[in-house]
């Protein structure tokens, strides 16, 4: 197929495949049994966001885990040099107004095959699964988006406690909650460690599937050096997406920075592309409710005076999105 690709680094016991095909993700795992354990990342492998801003043509590289985009050089002209804790609070505000799509459509049904024979499924994120201005549930949020696109990561360890890893010092601990590892600031790597320890398993085999290169090879580590086989999976679909469909536009790019500055507030590109860059908070919920977008219209609503809501609700109820509608009815705005 064309554009398809599988690259190999192979050793005894590690190996690391890079790829954009589903088809060798899939082959891949229905080698596993269940002494396995599957682990996901979940942004840019099970779900991705479409803004511009976060990938740079040609690399169409995802900002959000660390790598080099127009996101990165304008966040840093911005804020300067930010501390993780920081940035994975601007992080949320990106997620808390996006409306994710899958990667690829196939992945749930790859998902629920894995679960339906038994084998061990964890989501290991970035996101930072405590509360900040920007997102008061992260968890939540995470879990409610998952579901929304028919994954659920809940079956694996159904009689595991939710856990917060207390071993990490600092202001963003680890959790383990409903299938779900949080890691926020702390390496992948050192979570899922923990997590095993917690979880009381010993896998025989771990396949680690994620957009991050420096993520593959600390996980091929750890696996080395606890004597575990491995196979890490570079999936780079979401990438090759972008490097098809991205314009990034500049200008547009630094309003939506100057915004998340300003209100800790992000606008995604589909609320702003084809208006003047200025903050006009009913007009950019107008374009919210007629995209379809509930996570921005949720969080644009708390900005408008009551005035402006009666007209709002009133549009809402012409979409007939029924979340939409109940954005406002919960306010009291929808009849």
């Amino acid at each position: 197929m064309t554009g398809r690709r599988r690259n190999e680094e192979t050793t005894d016991k590690i190996k690391i495949i890079e790829t954009n095909n589903i088809d060798v993700v899939e082959q891949i795992l229905q080698d596993t049994d269940t002494d396995s354990l599957v682990v996901f990342d979940c942004d840019d492998v099970l779900l991705t966001i479409a803004d511009s801003v976060f990938y740079r043509p040609g690399t169409g590289k995802n900002s959000l885990n660390g790598k080099i985009s127009l996101f990165d050089e304008l966040y840093e002209q911005e804020f300067g040099q930010q501390s993780s804790e920081t940035r994975i609070v601007h992080s949320a505000a990106v997620l808390a107004t996006n409306e994710p799509r899958v990667v690829c459509e196939r992945m749930p049904v790859i998902v629920r095959n894995l679960q339906n024979r038994g084998i061990k499924c964890i989501v290991a994120t970035a996101i930072c699964p405590h509360p900040s201005c920007c997102m008061s549930n992260p968890i939540e949020w995470r879990t409610q988006t998952l579901r929304q696109h028919e994954y659920n990561f809940e079956t694996s360890f159904q009689h595991l406690q939710n856990k917060t890893f207390d071993d990490i010092q600092g202001l963003y601990q680890p959790v383990y909650n409903n299938g779900i590892l949080y890691c926020s600031c702390t390496p992948k790597d050192v979570v899922l460690e923990l997590f095993l320890k917690y979880a009381q398993i010993n896998p025989q085999l771990i396949v680690f599937i994620d957009d991050s290169k420096r993520n593959i090879d600390i996980i091929g580590d750890f696996c080395k050096k606890n004597d575990i086989d491995y196979v890490g999976i570079y999936y780079t679909e979401a990438r090759m997406q972008h490097d098809r469909c991205a314009q990034v536009s500049r200008d547009r790019s630094v309003f939506q920075m100057q915004v998340l500055k300003e209100y800790c507030i992000w606008l995604p590109d589909e609320i702003i592309l084809d208006g003047p860059l200025c903050v006009d908070w009913v007009a950019f919920c107008h374009k919210s409710i007629l995209c379809g977008n509930v996570q921005c219209t949720k969080i644009l609503v708390e900005k408008i005076d009551n005035s402006d809501k009666a007209s709002l609700a009133a549009l809402a109820k012409t979409t007939g999105n029924s979340r939409i509608i109940e954005i406002f009815t919960a306010t009291q705005f929808c009849e």
